[in-house]
């Protein structure tokens, strides 16, 4: 029989941590001692350890109003899910916006950091009108979700440090045969005329 990763003759307490390599395959069991001896292992299947999740907000774009950055499962070539949250963390009081695919082209330094060779791990979250109407201001939160079914989902590096930008002006133009008054242009931004 091969012989195990990790033995210990002795653990103090009901839980023991242990520092495993992510994508290494694990298998585990438990052994008593007593006074007859060893007893029968007790064992659970085998598990992998999911490469962790990463990644990082770039910032707000405000030209577009979108929210754009990069997030990767190190080592996987895949792209992975985002999700937005504004004006907290999840579960520590932020607002769920939406979930969203990081599968946009990114540049060889994110693969590198993704230590892959995926070229596609950049997202870019548009900010619609009413989402910032009703969100300017609050920080934005981005969490790199693990494909891995009970991976751990990662807040991205920058997140808490952009704000949801208040939403532009919205500019209308006078009804036909309007009459100006001296000084006022045909341009209307919220009611105001330039």
């Amino acid at each position: 029989a091969q012989p195990p990763d990790l033995s210990h003759d002795s653990v103090p307490g009901a839980l023991y941590t242990v520092t495993v390599t992510p994508g290494q395959t694990y298998g585990w069991w438990v052994h008593t001692v007593g006074t007859g001896g060893w007893s029968t292992g007790a064992g659970g299947t085998n598990f992998t350890c999911a490469p962790p999740v990463t990644g990082f907000v770039d910032g707000v774009i405000t030209t577009d109003n979108t929210v754009r950055g990069w997030a990767c499962q190190k080592t996987n070539p895949a792209s992975i899910n985002v999700h937005l949250y504004v004006g907290g963390p999840a579960g520590g009081g932020g607002t769920y916006i939406g979930n969203y695919l990081a599968n946009k082209s990114s540049e060889a330094g994110v693969a590198t950091a993704c230590n892959s060779t995926g070229t596609a791990y950049r997202y870019s979250i548009p900010l619609t009108a009413t989402m910032m109407q009703q969100h300017a201001g609050k920080k934005i939160y981005v969490y790199g979700i693990s494909p891995v079914v009970g991976g751990t989902n990662v807040l991205l590096t920058q997140s808490g440090t952009f704000v949801v930008p208040a939403s532009p002006a919205s500019c209308g133009i006078l009804a036909t045969d309007a009459t100006l008054i001296p000084g006022q242009s045909i341009k209307s931004c919220n009611g105001i005329y330039t």
